[in-house]
C-alpha cells in the first residue's frame, strides 16, 4: 500500500510539472489566437470600409477598388479602371499596392479631408523604410516594376469613411506589431 501512494505521488508530481512546463506555452499559443483573431477583425473591418468608399470616379472613369489580399500584416488592394465601353479618352493603369502593416507607424495614420466631398486616410512607415510597394499595370496580372515608398494614402469617398479606415488601419499595425 505504501509502495502504491509513493508511486501515486510521484506520477501526481511528474504531471503537475509537466503542466507547469506547457502552461506558458499555452497561454501564448492562446494569446497568439486572440492575437490573430483580433487582427482578423480589424482587416475585416478595414477591407469593408475601403471596399465600400474607396472606389472614385474620375474624368469618366470609375476607379474600383479590389481588395486582393487582407489576411495577415501584408494587405494587398488594387485600383481598377471601370469605363464604357464607348469611352474615348484617357484610361487610368490598374494600380496594385502592398503595404507591410508592421512597418508603419500608428502614430502617423491620420484621417484627411471634409464631409462629404472626399476624404482620404493616409500613413508613413516608422522607420522611414520603403515598406510600402507600388506597381501599375496596363492589363490585370501584367504588372511592372514595383517602386516602393515610405508613404502613402488612400481615398475615400466621406470623412467619416476614413475615420472608420483610420480606427481600423491602426488596430492592425498595433497587433502586427506585438
Amino acid at each position: 500500500m505504501k509502495k502504491q501512494l509513493v508511486i501515486a505521488a510521484t506520477l501526481t508530481l511528474l504531471v503537475l510539472g509537466a503542466m507547469a512546463q506547457t502552461s506558458p506555452r499555452l497561454v501564448r499559443a492562446s494569446g497568439v489566437q486572440a492575437n490573430s483573431a483580433a487582427l482578423d477583425e480589424a482587416l475585416k473591418r478595414l477591407e469593408k470600409t475601403l471596399t465600400r468608399h474607396g472606389s472614385r470616379v474620375s474624368a469618366g472613369v470609375v476607379r474600383r477598388f479590389d481588395a486582393r489580399n487582407f489576411r495577415g500584416c501584408k494587405i494587398t488592394y488594387e485600383l481598377t479602371p471601370q469605363v464604357a465601353p464607348d469611352h474615348k479618352g484617357y484610361v487610368p493603369h490598374i494600380e496594385r499596392t502592398t503595404i507591410d502593416l508592421s512597418a508603419l507607424d500608428p502614430a502617423r495614420v491620420e484621417a484627411r479631408g471634409r464631409g462629404d466631398k472626399g476624404a482620404a486616410v493616409g500613413f508613413v512607415t516608422r522607420d522611414g523604410e520603403p515598406a510600402i510597394e507600388f506597381s501599375v499595370a496596363t492589363e490585370a496580372h501584367t504588372f511592372g516594376a514595383t517602386s516602393r515608398f515610405r508613404a502613402h494614402h488612400i481615398s475615400l469617398t466621406n470623412r467619416a469613411a476614413a475615420e472608420e479606415a483610420r480606427t481600423a488601419l491602426m488596430q492592425a499595425i498595433e497587433l502586427c506589431r506585438r
